[in-house]
């Protein structure tokens, strides 16, 4: 279950650090999954309800990071509309953290209805949640000494097959990075 590198960066930036290769192939990725998106909702919707499976064949197709990186910069570029709810965009907000402009991710907004998408974006957001894994909101502190402690390693740094709980503890014993 490996997925195409998500690129999070602008592409002026991937052209300042010579990695236009690499962006090139996430926003093809992010296109794809926009389509992936649209088809599931048209499949799944039946015009008044929305069978909550269909993002579950978007995340085997293309992941987490990235349906839910589509999904942010769809809501941030829509910002505007008042079918999104409060806690969808505040989310959205969080994800998409770079300086990556508005009309370069326009392309692979998706172009469902709103409300609709408010909803899928909504299930997506109670699934991976249901996953349990630990955020910054579990550790003590920021102390420097890592050494003979028990770590938790953020969600986004584990392969997609690894997003477990258990996967995120890490104990540092000692060594260079310690």
């Amino acid at each position: 279950m490996s997925f195409e590198f998500l690129y999070k960066h602008s592409r002026a930036d991937a052209v300042e650090m010579d990695e236009l290769e690499r962006w090139k192939l996430s926003y093809k990725a992010s296109c794809e999954c926009k389509e992936a998106i649209e088809k599931a909702i048209r499949e799944h919707f039946d015009g008044m309800y929305l069978d909550r499976e269909c993002v579950n064949e978007v995340f085997s197709e293309y992941g987490y990071d990235r349906t839910m990186w589509v999904l942010a910069a769809t809501i941030c570029c829509k910002d505007y509309d008042g079918r999104f709810s409060n806690s969808n965009k505040e989310w959205a907000k969080g994800i998409i953290t770079t300086d990556i402009s508005t009309d370069e991710m326009r392309r692979y907004a998706v172009d469902s209805h709103p409300a609709v998408l408010d909803g899928f974006t909504s299930e997506v957001r109670k699934q991976y949640k249901a996953l349990g894994l630990l955020d910054n909101k579990k550790c003590l502190s920021d102390d420097k000494e890592y050494a003979e402690k028990l770590l938790i390693l953020k969600p986004e740094v584990l392969k997609e097959e690894f997003r477990k709980p258990f996967f995120q503890y890490f104990y540092a014993q000692s060594g260079f990075g310690c």
